[in-house]
């Protein structure tokens, strides 16, 4: 069976409750405090290998970091090819409010120091057919996603950040392209309209997979003229931080087990929805059982 290999960031998430997202020009007193292991990459390997997925992740963090590691080795995940380096790790500031909802603001330092031998450590475990999670918080995108081709990987990309935008040779390289609405709306030439901006990135690669999350109202997605709709399962909220992730490692975790589009489609949004229900990113990533359970649910 092939692996999900995913080659991507890690982050040092220091997690503020506040009342509401604070304004500009604006202090508040926060509710309380808390450090947890996270980084797009470093999530997405948790939720896929929760999600059942044989993981392996590559990565660059600090020392600081290396408690990122430790929490993914705990989750069955392969990070031989994951370095540590003497700078700072990257570092996530991240507000959560009394509904759930959050507003991040991301320092990448170690993940922007990822260079041409982190990349040959990362692509030497890939084998053909594995499918490769790659994110836009790590430097050498282009490269990774040109190697990742080269070795018979199968590149997905979750273009998150959106800014910078990577490459257009990079968006039409990979397999499949993951976004929320706002990063749907900046690549497709500012479309508001979600199933719209899903036809757009659709016509410009044929063949590509494109999904589209939209937060409580689930996921759509599209290859070509077909097409997919997911919507998300009714939970207590209690954080919104790591659920895209989420939805992105199960996603991928169902895909190498040969799941259709709309199976899998329907386990990442059983995944995220649960991950709203915990606190935190990589802790809040639910099990394969969970996330079937709530399927059979729908």
């Amino acid at each position: 069976m092939p692996r999900v290999v995913v080659i991507g960031s890690v982050m040092v998430d220091r997690v503020v409750a506040v009342p509401a997202i604070v304004r500009p020009g604006e202090t508040v007193a926060a509710l309380g405090m808390a450090i947890h292991p996270g980084g797009k990459g470093a999530n997405q390997a948790a939720a896929a290998s929760r999600a059942g997925a044989e993981t392996i992740f590559a990565g660059r963090t600090g020392r600081d970091g290396g408690f990122v590691l430790d929490a993914l080795r705990r989750l069955g995940v392969d990070v031989s090819a994951a370095h540590v380096d003497e700078g700072a790790s990257g570092t996530a500031f991240v507000q959560v409010d009394a509904t759930g909802q959050n507003a991040i603001a991301i320092v990448p330092e170690a993940n922007a120091r990822f260079d041409a031998r982190d990349l040959d450590r990362a692509v030497s475990s890939i084998r053909p057919g594995d499918l490769v999670l790659l994110q836009n918080e790590t430097a050498q995108l282009d490269e990774v996603v040109g190697a990742v081709r080269e070795r018979g990987g199968r590149p997905w990309l979750n273009v998150a950040p959106v800014d910078p935008r990577p490459s257009a040779a990079t968006l039409a390289a990979v397999e499949c392209l993951l976004v929320n609405e706002s990063e749907a709306a900046a690549l497709s030439g500012g479309e508001s309209d979600p199933g719209e901006a899903l036809r757009i990135l659709c016509d410009e690669t044929a063949g590509r997979l494109v999904v589209v999350t939209l937060g409580a109202d689930g996921a759509r997605a599209g290859r070509d003229d077909a097409r997919w709709s997911q919507a998300a399962h009714e939970v207590e909220v209690l954080d919104t931080v790591g659920c895209g992730d989420a939805f992105i490692g199960a996603m991928a975790a169902w895909t190498v087990r040969g799941a259709p589009e709309g199976a899998a489609l329907a386990a990442a949004c059983a995944a995220g929805s649960l991950a709203a229900t915990r606190r935190g990113a990589m802790p809040s990533m639910p099990d394969r059982a969970a996330i079937e359970a709530i399927v059979a649910g729908y």
